[in-house]
């Protein structure tokens, strides 16, 4: 049978409650014996009996294991618990005796013997020959400590340890000084350093640590810091060795300077869990004390792996260490102190409840002072002097308090935060920071300003004026007496300068006026007698020009390169839309195919089709394929890879534009109107009436239809990539389907009516253009074919458009006019831009093609005409037959000064 529990101490306290109820909890659980109870919880039975106990309070963990192994309230436990700890744990006890822990501020060189955790560390500084070593860790991770407590108090000769602040020449100056016992020097060269160094190291050698080295990238200017980088790489040789200490997250800052990138690196990382444990104990063991096991399992679980956690170790250890019951520090009294995480926000906390409104709003203002607001770094604490905190009783209060809690370091020079942990670890501080970064920023500025201005004797030169005083007049809460001073001095010079200024321009306006009445007049009168004269030109020569487009239009039949060269002057003359289309239009070539068939029509399919005749020599043309069916068919079609010509007529005949001359491989009975190829060859939609059939072209001498859209499809249309078919008609809308599957082709959007003659083109980036009945051409995005917008529509008066196309990279749109004219518009971010290319032809035109060299062809049955867009290279081709002579030019410009029309 079980041993039966010992009796609980009657003495009412929360304690021996604590047990009771435990106990009772197990009863009404049924009362399972305690190693039962310790399979359940997964701990033993002897430290669940314990819990139970009644002697000291079990761990948070061991106490909600056992209500868990007890099907009990947890969330209830766990507040019971926190309730018993705060009450179970003493206050903070007033020991006269030194702590075993510094909290916040970093083990120095008289900690050496409460300093562990880090001797491997040490051991391999110490063991480096290298004259430069830059030690790299986290804020938090313990470099300072590493280097003041582990490295330097093993060192040999003079020892060296300084911070740089803002003014590092001068820091090293006094602190060697004060290590040597040479007179303090003035370093105006970065030389000086050096040779200060090598008489420190007469008689022995030296070492100079420089902790906190990434004080040189927030409080120094960028040449101050250049000028102390290459003065410590100098002096570290021969029996002068450096080693500077920098948060890892300024590596990047590091790594622009060669002297830094070529030293030594040591990298401070977390420590192992042996480390964690000798640095948590020995220093407790030092000092006569004792770590409860749960409370060092608790803590070396929750810190392993982390890294800038020490000083919050530190901390909690130190307010344990305060809390603890004889001379054991227990995990109750860690959890009553906050815990890592809380020990040091519920220090501040408690400190600054202690303060009123007046002393609240100085703690505020004196710690964000006290904080270099990082750039594109963390933020770092910010080291100030005396002369820049005003003589305040309360702010005394304040600066007293705060050092006491050891949140902050004073001497005699100045007053710093007691470690970067602070600001990350106290939410109110880090609100402070955050609520105005800029401001901060603008307000460091102003206190360097301040400074400097009071160190020159209040020069005035140095004030701020203009938008640098209106932007420091923002951050005026918060400024010490000499900020402030500095601050009212700026607007007092700016305010006279600026009365000053209002009187000299006074004085000038009123010495200006009357020469300004007169020159007025005289400019108005000469301006309106220029203006006058040089309209009379402009007007003069439009309607000059306007008359030599016309005359150049009559001429191109009998005397095109005389046409082009007087259309080319009228251009110059008097730049407009329609000059320029007047231009290209008088240079553009026409070519006509060969009367009589152009190709024999081949025997019935299937077979092996005969190939066609060559064209006479006297025919060819750039596109001769393309042209000479032209001539032939009423409707021809390419394909996207130019290999692929489909015409239509009284049938569908399919050819192959590889040979030669175009090859017959295909034919579809029927008439046709329309045809469409997709860009892979192997679908062909044809229109007919008022209906489209799909066919399966893969085998061009076996089409197989595929599907018939009864939706008044008079003419189709494929995307670049063959995945949507547009149809439409006069009467209908255009519709939109999904070619995932061409044998059940599905709509996916209706985008209006169009015309019923080749009504719509898509360009390569989702544009599709349709030609609408009411003569207008619309633009639509059709990138999401479910979700079709309409970008612009754009009206031709008079007229009407028909029979869109794009160029294959989609930079210009085209579209017949039918009335044997062209319009061409240039795209750009899916729109059509003003002016576009009025392209006449001397013949109907049923297609547009845009070859790449940059030109625009318009075909018709047998006629080929082509346009250059570019009026440089037009102006470039007509100049090379030379200007219009000077009898030409007085037919064709009467009464216009001679110009040079080829520049």
């Amino acid at each position: 049978m079980p041993r039966s529990e010992r009796p609980l101490p009657n003495d009412g306290t929360p304690l021996s409650g604590f047990a009771t109820d435990l106990r009772s909890l197990r009863q009404r659980a049924g009362g399972p014996p305690y190693r039962e109870l310790g399979r359940r919880a997964g701990y033993s039975a002897a430290t669940l009996s314990e819990a139970a106990g009644g002697k000291r309070l079990p761990s948070l963990d061991v106490t909600l294991a056992f209500v868990r192994a007890c099907d009990g309230d947890t969330d209830e436990w766990e507040n019971r618990w926190h309730a018993i700890a705060a009450g179970a744990s003493p206050a903070p006890a007033v020991d006269h005796a030194p702590a075993p822990y510094t909290g916040l501020a970093p083990f120095g060189p008289g900690d050496a013997d409460r300093f562990f955790g880090r001797e491997r560390l040490t051991e391999d500084l110490l063991a480096r020959k290298e004259s430069l070593i830059t030690v790299f860790g986290a804020s938090g991770s313990g470099k300072s400590s590493l280097l003041r407590a582990g490295l330097a108090p093993r060192l040999r000769g003079r020892v060296v340890v300084v911070t740089p602040g803002d003014r590092p020449f001068e820091r090293c100056a006094q602190q060697i000084a004060r290590v040597s016992g040479l007179p303090q020097a003035q370093l105006d060269d970065p030389r000086d350093l050096h040779l200060l160094l090598r008489q420190a190291a007469i008689d022995r050698g030296v070492v100079l640590i420089v902790d906190q080295f990434e004080e040189v990238f927030t409080l120094c200017g960028e040449e101050e810091r250049g000028r102390f980088i290459a003065a410590l790489a100098a002096a570290a040789t021969g029996n002068v060795r450096v080693v500077l200490g920098v948060r890892a997250d300024f590596f990047a800052h590091c790594s622009m300077y060669a002297e830094l990138v070529e030293s030594a690196h040591v990298t401070v990382g977390p420590m192992s869990p042996d480390e964690l444990r000798r640095a948590i104990t020995k220093p407790a063991l030092g000092a006569g004390g004792k770590v409860e096991n749960a409370l060092l399992a608790h803590l070396v679980a929750q810190v392993h792996g982390s890294a800038g956690v020490l000083p919050l170790l530190s901390h909690a250890l130190l307010e344990t260490w305060r809390r603890r019951q004889g001379t054991m520090m227990t995990l109750a009294g860690f959890h009553a102190s906050g815990g890592i995480d809380g020990a040091l926000a519920k220090t501040a906390e408690s400190v600054y409840g202690e303060f009123d409104v007046r002393q609240r709003l100085l703690a505020r203002n004196l710690f964000r002072r006290l904080t270099a607001p990082g750039d594109g770094t963390e933020d770092t604490k910010r080291r100030i002097g005396i002369d820049e905190l005003d003589d305040d009783p309360d702010l005394a209060v304040v600066l007293d308090r705060l050092t006491s809690a050891r949140l902050l370091v004073r001497d005699q020079d100045g007053v710093e935060i007691t470690h970067e942990a602070l600001i990350r670890a106290w939410p109110r501080l880090t609100e402070w920071l955050n609520a105005d970064r800029d401001g901060l920023r603008v307000h460091r500025q102003l206190t360097e300003a301040a400074r400097q201005w009071e160190s020159l004797g209040r020069d005035p030169s140095l004030l701020f004026r203009g938008t640098r005083l209106a932007v420091a007049r923002e951050c005026e809460t918060g400024l010490n007496a000499s900020e402030q001073a500095f601050l009212d001095a700026s607007l007092t010079e700016q305010q006279a300068d600026e009365a000053w200024a209002r009187r000299r321009t006074r004085r000038l306006r009123q010495l200006i006026a009357l020469l300004n009445v007169v020159v007025a007049l005289l400019a108005v009168a000469v301006f309106v007698a220029v203006d006058a004269q040089r309209m009379a030109e402009r007007e003069r020569n439009v309607a000059v020009a306007r008359k030599a487009i016309q005359d150049a239009d009559l001429l191109r039949g009998d005397d095109p390169r005389l046409a082009a060269r007087v259309a080319l002057a009228a251009y110059r003359l008097a730049p407009s839309p329609e000059a320029r289309n007047g231009l290209v239009n008088a240079h553009a070539t026409h070519s006509r195919f060969q009367d009589g068939p152009s190709l024999p029509v081949p025997g019935p399919l299937p077979g092996v089709p005969a190939p066609s005749p060559a064209l006479p020599a006297d025919a060819v043309h750039p596109d001769h394929k393309l042209f000479s069916l032209t001539g032939t068919y009423p409707v021809v079609v390419r394909g996207a890879d130019e290999r692929r010509i489909v015409t239509a007529g009284d049938d569908v005949r399919l050819w192959d534009a590889t040979c030669e001359m175009p090859c017959e491989i295909g034919r579809i009975e029927g008439k046709a109107d329309a045809v469409a190829l997709r860009p892979d060859n192997r679908v062909l939609a044809v229109s007919s009436g008022r209906s489209t059939r799909l066919w399966d072209i893969e085998d061009p001498r076996n089409p197989k239809q595929l599907k018939v859209f009864l939706y008044d499809a008079q003419w189709a249309v494929f995307n670049r990539d063959g995945s949507v078919l547009a149809t439409g008609s006069e009467t209908s809308p255009v519709s939109l389907w999904d070619m995932a599957s061409p044998a059940e082709p599905r709509r996916v959007a209706v985008v209006g009516l169009s015309t019923g003659d080749n009504g719509g083109a898509f360009g390569p980036t989702g544009l599709f253009a349709t030609t609408n009945p009411d003569g207008t051409l619309s633009l639509w995005d059709t990138k999401d074919p479910t979700r079709v917008r309409n970008l612009m529509t754009v009206n031709r008066n008079p007229g009407r458009y028909h029979a869109p196309s794009f160029s294959k990279d989609g930079h210009v749109l085209g579209a017949l006019n039918g009335d044997r004219s062209a319009t061409v518009w240039r795209v750009e971010d899916d729109k059509l831009l003003d002016a576009p290319l009025e392209a006449a032809s001397a013949a109907d035109m049923s297609m547009l093609t845009f070859p790449a060299d940059g030109t625009v062809r318009g075909y018709g049955r047998g006629t080929a005409t082509t346009w250059t867009p570019d009026v440089s290279k037009v102006a470039e081709e007509v100049c090379r037959a030379g200007p219009l002579d000077a009898e030409q030019w007085k037919r064709f410009f009467p009464g216009v000064p001679r110009q040079t029309e080829c520049r």
